[in-house]
């Protein structure tokens, strides 16, 4: 197990080079450069040729690739650069990482558990701490169907962060009662798998 959590906290310690070398690159680029989001999941994978004669790749196939991209994408929704499942965040430590809760993604039967990766734990931001206390509290809050308590917190957090994705996401699913997520086994599970 301490093997898989090195080998997970390597693919969290590139996501976090990847960034900070695109975003380096979009800060001399004056037309804003390229965006860039990162969805990182943990289980066994198929490598082979994918393809016909003539075209063809050598590439990553299954369900661990799927729902990476399906996490990438939620990244969109969110407001976020690096997203990981709760399988790649077991047994981590030294990141900066939020609890975003669950999610229904697109072609996923079972729910995900997503986190945003923030950053190295010892980056300096001694406000991240205190920020992620409250929003994880705002979202327990969620969780428990105090939309009142839910709504402030993230309400209150995007006043101090206007910018932050996900505070803004969760004040907006907040505000509006025909978006709150549903209880289902034992959680709320919000639905980006449904249009």
């Amino acid at each position: 197990a301490g093997g898989m959590a090195r080998e997970r906290g390597r693919a969290c310690a590139a996501a976090l080079e990847i960034l900070a070398a695109v975003e380096s690159f979009n800060a001399a680029r004056p037309d804003g450069g390229i965006p860039i989001r990162i969805g990182l999941h943990f289980g066994e994978v198929c490598l082979g040729d994918v393809g016909a004669d003539e075209h063809f790749e050598y590439r990553a196939v299954g369900d661990v690739v799927n729902t990476a991209t399906r996490i990438e994408q939620a990244s969109k929704r969110l407001g976020t650069r690096i997203l990981v499942s709760g399988e790649v965040r077991e047994g981590l430590e030294g990141f900066a990482i939020r609890d975003l809760g669950w999610f229904g993604l697109a072609g996923k039967r079972t729910p995900v558990r997503l986190f945003e990766l923030m950053g190295r734990a010892d980056d300096g931001d001694r406000e991240t701490p205190d920020f992620v206390r409250a929003f994880e509290d705002a979202l327990a809050a969620m969780q428990r169907g105090d939309w009142s308590g839910a709504g402030e917190g993230f309400a209150s957090l995007a006043q101090r962060h206007p910018h932050d994705g996900p505070t803004r996401f969760f004040a907006e699913l907040c505000e509006d009662s025909g978006t709150h997520p549903q209880f289902e086994d034992g959680r709320r599970i919000v639905r980006f798998d449904v249009r």
